[in-house]
C-alpha cells in the first residue's frame, strides 16, 4: 500500500512538472507573438501596419548664412523636436518648425528689411499668395540678428500673424526671441 501511494505521489509530481513546464512553454510563445514589433518601412522605419501618430517638419531659412550660434540654437531645436517623437513616429508635417530670422525677402521686389512691409505689400508682389498650411501646428523659432532686431520685432508683429492667418495655419507658438 505505501509503495502504491508513493508511485500515486510521484505520478502526480510528474504530471504536475509536465503542466507547469507546457505553460512556461506557452506563455514564452505567446510572448514572443505578443512583444514583436511591428512591421515597418525598410527606408523610414515607419510602421506600415497603422497610421502614423505625428508628423513634424523642420524648415530652416537659409536665405542668410547661419552663424554659429544659430547652428547651436538650430541643433538644440532639433533635439527638442525629436525628443517630442513618440516610438515609430516622423519628423515631417502637421507640426512644422520655422527656424527663421523672419525677415523675409521673396518675392525680389519685396523685402521685409526695408520700410514699410506689410502683408499687403507682400501679397500684392507676391502671384502665389501663401501657402496652404490647413491642420498644421505651427512653432517659430527665431534666429536673432542684433543689427536688425528692431526689424525682426516689427515683422514678428504686423507681417507674420497676417501671413500666418491667410495660410490658414492651425495653431501658432512662438518662443521667446533670443
Amino acid at each position: 500500500m505505501r509503495r502504491a501511494r508513493a508511485a500515486r505521489g510521484s505520478n502526480l509530481l510528474g504530471v504536475a512538472l509536465i503542466v507547469a513546464a507546457m505553460a512556461v512553454l506557452g506563455g514564452l510563445g505567446a510572448a514572443t507573438f505578443l512583444l514583436r514589433p511591428p512591421p515597418l518601412d525598410e527606408t523610414t522605419l515607419c510602421r506600415i501596419d497603422a497610421p502614423l501618430g505625428a508628423h513634424t517638419i523642420v524648415l530652416v531659412d537659409s536665405t542668410d548664412r547661419l552663424e554659429p550660434r544659430h547652428r547651436r540654437k538650430l541643433r538644440a531645436v532639433l533635439m527638442q523636436e525629436r525628443a517630442r517623437l513618440g516610438q515609430y513616429d516622423r519628423l515631417t508635417i502637421r507640426r512644422l518648425v520655422l527656424i527663421s530670422d523672419l525677415l523675409e525677402h521673396d518675392p525680389p521686389s519685396f523685402s521685409l528689411y526695408n520700410e514699410p512691409a506689410n502683408y499687403a505689400a507682400w501679397r500684392a508682389a507676391s502671384p502665389q499668395g501663401p501657402p496652404d498650411l490647413e491642420r498644421v501646428d505651427l512653432r517659430v523659432v527665431p534666429l536673432d540678428r542684433p543689427d536688425h532686431a528692431e526689424r525682426q520685432a516689427i515683422a514678428l508683429t504686423e507681417f507674420w500673424p497676417s501671413f500666418f492667418d491667410a495660410a490658414d495655419v492651425q495653431t501658432v507658438s512662438t518662443d521667446p526671441a533670443p
